[in-house]
């Protein structure tokens, strides 16, 4: 933020004119929420005869004009609040731009501080991504809670993984798949090879000619990619049936044919 006192950086005499001049008329609201001030002697009046008024309550501030390259943002981003301690100058645009961002909105600065005290808070219920979450940690001074296997219990491990991914159940709890992995493993479905199903082969060929690959991988607990895969091997091999080769080759769902 660039404050500085009035006695320095003038440009010149006739910015003492302009600022002792007198205002034409009440400041005028325009259709993007800023404020404009009728002043045709300032420098960077418009066509109008218009200035910002948050850009000449800054220039008042200072005792000189702004530069073109100059921006003046407004903190609590109330276009139309220009007291001057709600006013800060940048720069430049780029500047002006990362100030509007998420990463210095004070709302979600205050969101993201909240859920850093709170260990059952992910990080990506926040509606920010987990790289601008932590952004804001480090500017502000935020220290994260980790939510670790000694906070979590479970019963909300087990909740979290009812009918989902790991992966998703790990956003949900806030933690690492890795961490679950860890610390959860008997909680865990490990994925089995397709080789499992090998003394099954018979009684998978007579259910695969009027079941779908989708209920025959749910009746033995595996997916239906493994399931897939076990009819490409079976199928190199010489050991699918020809009529459930060509019943399985019409599914339009399989990506790869036998």
């Amino acid at each position: 933020m660039i404050h500085t006192p009035p006695n320095h950086l003038l440009v010149d005499d006739s910015f003492f004119e302009f600022s002792h001049c007198k205002d034409e008329g009440k400041p005028l609201r325009h259709r993007n929420g800023y404020l404009y001030e009728r002043c045709p002697k300032h420098p960077q009046a418009d066509l109008h005869g218009r200035v910002l008024q948050h850009r000449r309550e800054m220039e008042r501030h200072l005792g000189r004009f702004l530069k073109g390259h100059e921006v003046v943002h407004h903190l609590n981003g109330k276009k139309d609040d220009n007291r001057i301690e709600n006013l800060e100058l940048l720069g430049s645009s780029r500047e002006h731009m990362q100030a509007h961002s998420k990463r210095r909105d004070l709302a979600v600065i205050e969101r993201v501080r909240k859920a850093a005290q709170n260990p059952k808070a992910p990080i990506h219920s926040l509606g920010i991504s987990p790289v601008l979450a932590r952004a804001i940690c480090r500017d502000n001074a935020i220290e994260w809670i980790p939510a670790d296997e000694t906070r979590l219990d479970p019963t909300d491990v087990q909740q979290a993984l009812n009918g989902r991914k790991t992966a998703d159940a790990a956003k949900i709890l806030g933690v690492s798949v890795g961490t679950l992995y860890r610390n959860f493993p008997e909680l865990l479905s490990k994925r089995k090879p397709p080789g499992f199903l090998d003394s099954y082969i018979e009684e998978i060929c007579i259910l695969a000619m009027t079941l779908s690959t989708d209920q025959i991988a749910k009746n033995f607990g595996t997916t239906r990619t493994t399931m897939n895969k076990a009819f490409e091997r079976w199928s190199a091999t010489g050991d699918l049936p020809i009529e459930l080769v060509s019943r399985l080759n019409a599914d339009g769902r399989r990506k790869r044919k036998l």
